[in-house]
């Protein structure tokens, strides 16, 4: 540790320059670490304690912290009202604004936003940043790395795509996201262990009323999707709710269902079975030193 750093920060564990006190006294994190934290996962709260900042606004400090915040405060500190910090260096609120640019790492250049950026890579550089990252407001903009044209190749694999529909997600959490909020998927095959997810409303009740069996009463029909598995569940649900006295039949020629999947069972089977080729291949490695 240099006589300029205070000590590695806890998120990225480089030396600090600058680190940030909150109102929560805790302070183990640099500036970048912090905005990062705060601006790219839209929450303004403590990285360590998760609470939310809402008594004072952070301040930006160059030296250990020996004080407590409300203490520290008192000292003569200036207020950035864009950024919401409390600071004494200028090189601060400098750094943090620099934060905000979309600068090439090659050259120094500076596009106004993420599309001029691209383009200024793409033609003086032959490089490549991820639309699907910075839309996911995952990176500074400053931060947004670049790719060769083979990197960006193995870059884009890593982000999951959409069973149904062009949509790439930046993670698994936000393409779970997107499917529940804009597909839709059968419960009834879910429940039998085959996961079936459809691009549309007009092609899950199709499904429903070829491989299920939907009820068509008027007033199930304005409920939603009223569908059963099995044929005889349809007919108690017409007996029960909508009193049909139509005998029920027993189909003794038509498939149980399926039973819902176990799991824990499988997960329990598959630690047992990678533990008996882990002793097996110790065992023939030992044997082979012997």
């Amino acid at each position: 540790m240099s006589e300029d750093t205070i000590e590695d920060c806890l998120i990225c564990l480089e030396p600090m320059k600058q680190r940030v006190l909150l109102p929560c006294g805790h302070s183990p994190a640099c500036l970048r670490c912090f905005v990062t934290y705060n601006q790219c996962y839209g929450k303004r709260i403590c990285p360590f304690c998760q609470r939310e900042i809402t008594t004072g606004d952070p301040i930006i400090i160059d030296s250990p912290v020996t004080m407590s915040y409300a203490d520290e405060l008192k000292k003569n500190y200036q207020h950035d009202d864009e950024f919401h910090f409390y600071y004494k260096n200028p090189k601060a609120i400098k750094e943090l604004k620099s934060f905000q640019v979309y600068k090439c790492k090659n050259c120094g250049y500076i596009g106004k936003n993420y599309g001029a950026l691209h383009q200024h890579l793409k033609r003086s550089h032959q490089q490549f940043i991820c639309k699907i990252c910075h839309d996911a407001n995952r990176f500074l903009p400053s931060e947004i790395p670049s790719y060769s044209h083979n990197e960006f190749q193995k870059h884009m694999k890593q982000h999951p795509t959409c069973p149904v529909c062009p949509f790439i997600a930046f993670d698994h959490s936000q393409l779970t996201e997107h499917m529940r909020d804009n597909h839709f998927r059968c419960d009834i095959c879910a429940d039998q262990g085959n996961i079936l997810w459809f691009a549309t409303l007009d092609l899950i009740q199709v499904h429903f009323h070829t491989c299920h069996f939907a009820c068509e009463d008027p007033m199930c029909v304005q409920q939603g999707f009223i569908v059963f598995a099995t044929e005889f569940e349809l007919q108690m649900h017409r007996s029960t709710v909508h009193g049909d006295k139509s005998p029920i039949i027993l189909d003794f020629n038509q498939p149980p269902p399926a039973p819902k999947p176990d799991y824990k069972n499988e997960h329990k089977q598959r630690v047992i079975q990678a533990n008996k080729k882990l002793r097996k291949a110790l065992k023939a490695a030992l044997n082979k030193n012997e």
